[in-house]
């Protein structure tokens, strides 16, 4: 993985050191040993450790720290960090527990970073909720756009009120990935702040409603020099070529784990293409190297695309429900992009479409796997808790189907 210092130079501008290289996170005998036997609370402790040692908190702009989590002001808007352990008898993991909610690792914690953006968001007019949508591919890099589902507010008889629009990002972490998820986690989710400064104030705008949700009442003038990473960093190292161009990571997923009945998948050093069942027809994963980032240039983009029944029955899923009920339930499946529509080039129109980037600046080996493997796990959540009636497929059946 990645390791990170941030320091003053003599030039005045934030020195965002990103060491790249997997043998740095490779756990020897002695230190695995010693994380097996880390308890739920020292897990949590040490993976809030490793955000704030990234993120470089300041004492100045911590406004809050307990044993579960932290808040953080680093710019205008609060950031949020929470975790929260597989237990019965915590009564944040029993609200979590909810519809959406699958069974969860043992001894496993979640750990999320949420960001209030926009407060009083107009979640039941339908334009500003369609323009938010229209925006999430190009705004959203490493988050998720996140707001009760107008459908929801009317099921449940809510009162008119006010409801924010927040930032999600979420990992599920035990005590295999508790070594380097969390310093990645961390490096992914500083995106929260620095997005939050430049959309707080245009997005109410271009939406038609909603204000900014500055935690001091107005924008602040002095921000914590970590939000600079973006601009420093992410950008020019975005300007080059994809890090992952090249890459046999594609073709060897695609040997491993592409020739299957629960996945078919091709890979080539540009990217891959697999395909996973969801009832009588597939999900759709993709992983391209030569689509950049519109802010921060190129990297890894993930996306995958829900399917439709058939030509009759389009198989629907308001993105917005996505969204909520991911940021809402223990899904067992990390949080680091966005749901939003998407328009195919046939007649069924627009379908469910997640998306997930990663900056070339944390580029390390072995992301592919795990980022294809998240979106899998991901269709099947979408499948199994949205349309439960369904029967996954077997892969050649769905193809003898579809091909005769």
């Amino acid at each position: 993985m990645c390791c990170r210092s941030a320091c003053r130079g003599a030039d005045g501008h934030t020195n965002f050191e990103i060491g790249i290289g997997v043998t740095r996170h490779t756990m020897s005998p002695d230190i695995s040993e010693k994380v097996i036997l880390m308890s739920q609370e020292a897990l949590i402790e040490n993976a809030i450790e490793q955000i704030m040692g990234v993120w470089q908190v300041d004492a100045k702009d911590l406004r809050g720290r307990g044993p579960k989590g932290f808040d953080w002001l680093p710019g205008s808007h609060l950031v949020s960090v929470r975790a929260v352990p597989f237990d019965l008898n915590d009564p944040t993991y029993l609200t979590l527990n909810i519809m959406g909610a699958t069974d969860p690792r043992q001894g496993g914690i979640r750990l999320s970073v949420t960001t209030r953006l926009i407060a009083d968001f107009p979640s039941k007019n339908p334009k500003a909720v369609e323009l938010l949508n229209v925006l999430a591919p190009t705004m959203s890099s490493t988050y998720s756009l996140v707001y009760p589902p107008r459908e929801l507010l009317n099921q449940m008889n809510a009162p008119e009120g006010s409801f924010d629009l927040e930032l999600f990002s979420s990992i599920y972490i035990d005590q295999n990935l508790a070594g380097w998820l969390p310093h990645f986690f961390a490096q992914m989710s500083i995106m929260h702040p620095i997005d939050a400064e430049f959309f707080g104030c245009r997005l109410p705008d271009i939406i038609g409603g909603g204000q900014p949700a500055f935690a001091l009442g107005d924008k602040r003038d002095e921000l914590d020099e970590i939000l600079e990473v973006a601009d420093q960093i992410f950008v020019p190292a975005g300007a080059t070529q994809s890090r992952w161009a090249g890459s046999d990571e594609f073709d060897r997923f695609a040997q491993s784990f592409g020739k299957t009945e629960d996945c078919i998948a091709n890979g080539d050093p540009s990217g891959l293409t697999a395909e996973v069942p969801f009832g009588r027809d597939t999900a759709i994963i993709q992983c391209w190297t030569d689509q950049a980032h519109p802010k921060l240039g190129n990297g890894l983009l993930v996306t995958m695309q829900l399917p439709f029944v058939d030509e009759e029955d389009q198989l629907t899923v308001a993105v917005e429900d996505l969204n909520f009920f991911e940021a809402r339930a223990w899904t067992e499946v990390p949080q680091l992009g966005c749901w939003h529509t998407r328009k195919t080039a046939t007649d069924r129109g627009k379908v469910a479409a997640h998306s997930m980037f990663v900056p070339n600046a944390l580029y390390r080996p072995g992301l592919v796997q795990n980022f294809v493997l998240w979106e899998m796990a991901r269709a099947r959540w979408v499948r199994q808790t949205f349309f439960p009636e369904l029967k996954d497929s077997y892969m050649t059946e769905i193809y003898k189907d579809r091909f005769g």
